[in-house]
């Protein structure tokens, strides 16, 4: 599963850096469960960096769709950053890269929430 590795503030938008399965290990927190405490905290406005994540599997687009779902739900915005070629071909096979922004620069990805 993808996990978070860490997480920063730019502003109102909360950055969660994470990694891809192998290197995730354990004592990890998963993307889904992160994204759940911080929606309970009513941080909203989530940016994920997957630039350390080199391919997905199922269950972890499941958690993307989750997680897309339950931001949604509390009037939030969930987007990704830096995406590889794989995972990005994984995204237009699903058809999930209409539904979720992408962005390649962490700088136009901030902008957008505005």
């Amino acid at each position: 599963m993808v996990a978070v590795s860490k997480e920063r503030n730019v502003g109102s938008v909360m950055i969660l850096e994470c990694l891809g399965r192998q290197a995730a290990g354990k004592g990890k927190q998963t993307l889904n469960d992160r994204v759940q405490a911080l929606l309970a905290e009513g941080r909203i406005l989530l940016l994920v960096d997957l630039s350390q994540v080199s391919n997905i599997y199922s269950e972890d687009i499941s958690a993307l769709v989750r997680t897309f779902v339950s931001t949604r739900t509390r009037g939030g915005k969930l987007k990704l950053l830096k995406l590889s070629p794989r995972v990005r071909q994984v995204l237009e096979a699903t058809r999930l890269f209409n539904v979720l922004e992408a962005f390649d620069e962490e700088s136009a990805a901030i902008a957008s929430f505005e």
